[in-house]
């Protein structure tokens, strides 16, 4: 016996509300994170597009149009049953979810501070490159091309890097 139609209506909002609530803020772009660790919102995503498996013709828009979901679940009764099984694996999608916003707010938070010691971090390197080029042996400028080409400068303007990285390795007079 499938659901009442104001329970299937509610548990089609229920439902509805959680799946766009797993792609905005944080979890925007979590898409490899969420396959990983929220296998139930797969579950969840599946039993939703199969309560509307009989949409042919998207008379629902996207099974988000209230009146037309509820004239399409009225049609269609026993596609209620679908969206009771994705109803009922909300908490364990809610509960996993909240596991994957963790990991995207802690990685956010790692970026963050990388990317302001990031300067730092590569000067170091710059000056460890430069001093161990020095004490090798061989022509200068071979040594300058070495490090232009381990530490290329950022590239600014209508240049992109791959035309950026062919002027240097064709130039008129080369310096080597």
């Amino acid at each position: 016996m499938p659901n009442t139609i104001t329970t299937t209506m509610r548990k089609w909002n229920a439902v509805h509300r959680a799946l766009l609530q797993a792609e905005r803020g944080r979890m925007r772009g979590t898409f490899e994170v969420r396959r990983r660790n929220a296998p139930t919102y797969q579950q969840v995503y599946g039993h939703y597009n199969n309560a509307f498996s009989n949409n042919q013709n998207n008379t629902t828009l996207g099974a988000s149009h209230r009146p037309a979901v509820l004239v399409y679940f009225i049609q269609h009764p026993n596609r209620r049953n679908n969206l009771a099984a994705a109803y009922n694996k909300l908490n364990n999608m809610a509960r996993e979810l909240a596991s994957v916003r963790r990991k995207a707010v802690a990685t956010s938070t790692i970026q963050r501070r990388w990317r302001s010691a990031r300067p730092g971090v590569m000067n170091k390197r710059k000056v460890t490159a430069l001093l161990t080029l020095k004490k090798t042996p061989g022509v200068p400028n071979t040594r300058r091309n070495v490090f232009e080409r381990a530490f290329p400068k950022p590239v600014f303007g209508p240049n992109n890097e791959v035309t950026t990285l062919r002027k240097m390795i064709r130039r008129k007079y080369n310096r080597l």
